[in-house]
């Protein structure tokens, strides 16, 4: 429902979801509800770490394996588990946002969602 899958709700909903995974007391909202989900298809798991690792990149190094270990511990959180089992394996990184990207704030369609 792209009306309140927005790209500000994603973020808050996967920040709850981080930083309860990273020991923090933050609560996840629904946790057992599709919606609150990100929806990552299965296929795209890797390159979902693989953007994470990047972005992760004003941390400390040290601290990186921690974040994708807390990230593969929450994986239920995070992928849409309807989605098809992946046939090949995608890699890589995706394009991180730039700043002024980052800050729009634009509505995310269901078809950019599932891309």
């Amino acid at each position: 429902d792209e009306e309140r899958r927005t790209e500000p709700s994603l973020k808050y909903l996967f920040t709850e979801v981080f930083c309860n995974l990273a020991g923090g007391s933050e609560l996840i909202t629904a946790p057992d509800l599709e919606i609150t989900k990100l929806l990552v298809p299965k296929a795209a798991w890797q390159v979902f770490l693989d953007t994470a690792e990047i972005a992760a990149d004003h941390m400390p190094r040290e601290l990186i394996p921690e974040v994708l270990a807390a990230l593969q511990k929450g994986k239920h959180f995070i992928v849409d588990a309807s989605s098809a089992e992946p046939t090949t394996s995608m890699s890589g990184a995706a394009a991180v946002k730039d700043v002024l990207a980052a800050a729009a704030g634009k509505k995310l369609s269901s078809q950019q969602l599932a891309a």
